[in-house]
């Protein structure tokens, strides 16, 4: 969702929403005319990514299809967490449960469980070592003070290691400064939802350079309860604290030393695949990563990199609220420490090889007993190579080998791609094997009755690991330097998922399905200059199932639990005179079904989703133009009113929304 200039006078209404599209309206700032686009390449016009090789290079040219979302998408969508912002991204499917509770997943792999994909804040993962799943209310800093999302659709663990087999979304907070300079902010944004529930939010952030140090700090606390009732029951309200931060010191001209850090806690609602009962759920999570890089040491060598990475995270709940199961009292940590070179070879190749090693250590009460509170190592290589040919050709393979808990040995993950392009043009071909871990709760779970300590549900060793095939294609398109269009198609195929067997009275377990699911479909984006100061963008995705599993426990991969149709549009404009900027868009959803058993005592849950909508407006006004102060107004609409999209019991109903904001920083 790359966004080089945005723009205009346009208030396009839907649902009686206006919209938002610059973080400064009025600030002043270099524009570019219509016509000073036609001079961009598409190259040029598209910019860069690191998520697809771990490295920098064009999106024009990157071995994977990757959508880039940039501050000024995220305050034109009116989101006020990523996984909505995520909705408008083609191929990515989002479910709501609760206030701060969803499920994000990729590419026809939809289902009640978030683990497989991969999501990195600052270069830290935060999906979970027990279940896999990304806590996504325990994100240490504000929507608002994210620099930059890309997201990855498709097999990356030749890249990124197991679990990063359906694809990957890659965080980034505000990079430091380089000059010197010492700036600061605050933001407050609160509303409303369609039943009066209240939702606000209250962020500071900090940027500052003097001499060879700078750093970065950012805090918020987010109250919200909206969209809590539920059919029955109402959910929990969502609280959250967060502190990030990142301290750089240049040490030589081309020598950094920086530290990431972070920290935040919740209490939402506990509902999951496994808990099926609204109650309340302390979650506090923590990370940190220190990084010494070194450039340009030689021709040969552009980067070198050395690091470590650790985490912690814990789940508190109070046992006596449930007659089922909870996650009270489990605690879990692991570390990393890894190296990354980059060598410009002769003859058009470039390289980039790593390695990592590292341990995680998991206590649940839940845990079997010769598995808890046991450090487990991994160890991971890998080589990613590129080759430019004849100023039209390049060619790409990487391949990453891992020693993982719960493995059977090393473990191979592939990509191989193939490149035609020309300035305004390319196309290019993609081939991909990637791999999942299974988790401590399909491996090494005992889970009992709170009352009658029978075993309900026991994990499983020597799982197969879930393994993704898939054959792409990405063609990427300019027009004048105002048009561009990346479009895909790809076939996959899914192997050895995991099947949660609730079938058994008792001792039910985890185990492989022995069927093959195969899948295709495509993704299309398109951004259009309309003119200086108008922009559309347009975006859409459709997966098919060409074999779907015959085992009714399979709960991911499922052709039912997917919408097969999503679209997104969005119009963005500047009236520059008024310092006023507006969006107004909306996402589509075709329908979805549910007939399974989940939950801790098993339940067997149905729903029909709808074909379904987001329609959202923003607006950023700055009164003032000397007076770095904007005010904002946010509206959200979701069709049809009160929609429930997750079948767990009790999920919460979406409705609309409207919030009003207000930021201010120094100059």
């Amino acid at each position: 969702m790359k966004r080089a200039h945005l723009a205009l006078c346009l208030v396009l209404s839907l649902c009686g929403s206006v919209g938002v599209a610059h973080a400064q309206p009025g600030a002043g700032r270099e524009e570019m005319e219509v016509d000073d686009y036609a001079e961009l390449s598409l190259e040029e016009l598209l910019g860069d990514v690191v998520s697809a090789s771990q490295r920098r290079e064009s999106l024009f040219r990157a071995p994977a299809n990757v959508t880039v979302i940039e501050p000024d998408d995220i305050r034109a969508s009116g989101a006020r967490s990523v996984p909505e912002l995520l909705r408008s991204v083609p191929g990515v499917q989002v479910i709501a449960t609760a206030p701060g509770n969803y499920v994000v997943s990729m590419r026809g792999m939809g289902g009640l469980t978030g683990n497989n994909l991969v999501v990195l804040l600052d270069g830290v993962q935060l999906n979970s070592p027990v279940d896999g799943e990304v806590d996504w209310s325990t994100l240490p800093v504000s929507i608002d003070d994210i620099a930059r999302i890309e997201v990855v659709r498709g097999p990356v663990s030749p890249i990124y290691g197991a679990n990063a087999y359906t694809g990957m979304i890659r965080i980034d907070t505000t990079a430091l400064p380089e000059a010197e300079e010492a700036r600061a902010g605050a933001r407050v944004v609160g509303g409303i939802d369609s039943t009066l529930q209240p939702a606000g939010e209250v962020s500071a952030w900090f940027r500052g350079r003097r001499g060879p140090v700078s750093a970065s700090v950012q805090a918020h606390g987010t109250l919200d309860d909206h969209f809590r009732p539920g059919e029955t029951l109402d959910q929990p309200g969502l609280r959250a604290l967060g502190l990030g931060a990142r301290l750089g010191v240049a040490l030589e001209e081309r020598i950094d030393l920086t530290l990431d850090a972070g920290a935040a806690m919740s209490e939402r609602s506990a509902l999951d695949y496994l808990v099926l009962e609204p109650e309340p759920q302390l979650s506090a999570r923590g990370y940190g990563r220190l990084a010494l890089t070194m450039r340009e040491l030689a021709p040969e060598v552009p980067r070198l990199s050395v690091w470590t990475r650790g985490r912690w995270s814990v789940r508190r709940a109070d046992d006596e609220q449930y007659t089922g199961f909870s996650y009270d009292d489990t605690n879990a940590l692991d570390g990393q420490i890894g190296a990354d070179l980059e060598l410009a070879l002769p003859y058009e190749i470039d390289v980039l090889v790593g390695a990592d090693a590292g341990g995680t250590y998991v206590d649940a009460p839940f845990v079997h007993p010769d598995e808890n509170g046991v450090l487990r190592g991994s160890v991971g290589v890998y080589v990613n190579a590129d080759m430019d040919i004849a100023e039209m050709f390049n060619i790409g393979a990487a391949v990453r080998t891992d020693v993982s808990p719960f493995a059977d040995g090393p473990q191979v993950s592939v990509r191989a791609s193939a490149m035609y392009f020309q300035p305004n043009f390319s196309i290019r071909v993609i081939g991909a094997s990637a791999y999942r871990n299974p988790t401590y709760v399909e491996v090494a779970s005992r889970f009992r009755d709170p009352s009658t300590d029978i075993i309900l549900l026991e994990g499983t060793a020597g799982l197969a690991l879930p393994r993704v095939d898939s054959l792409e294609a990405i063609v990427a398109a300019g027009f004048d330097g105002r048009f561009s269009l990346r479009a895909s198609a790809y076939v996959a195929r899914a192997l050895d998922l995991v099947v949660g067997d609730f079938t058994p009275l008792t001792r039910k377990t985890f185990r492989t399905d022995d069927d093959e699911t195969v899948f295709a479909g495509g993704e299309i984006e398109l951004d259009w200059t309309i003119a200086d100061d108008i922009t559309l963008r347009l975006g859409g995705a459709a997966v098919g199932f060409l074999t779907t599993p015959d085992d009714p426990a399979v709960t991911v991969g499922v052709a039912e639990h997917n919408s097969l149709i999503t679209a997104t549009a969005e119009l963005r404009g500047r009236v520059p005179e008024a310092r006023l900027d507006l969006a107004a868009g909306a996402t589509f959803f075709s329908e979805r079904q549910y007939d399974v058993r989940v939950g801790l005592p098993p339940q067997l849950v149905r729903i029909d989703v709808p074909h379904g909508a987001r329609l959202h407006g923003t607006a950023s006004w700055r009164p003032v133009q000397e007076i770095p102060l904007d005010l904002r107004l946010i509206t959200v609409v979701h069709l049809p009113h009160e929609l429930v999209e997750s079948p767990l019991p009790s999920a919460g109903r979406l409705g609309s929304r409207v919030l009003l904001g207000v930021d201010i920083q120094t100059d």
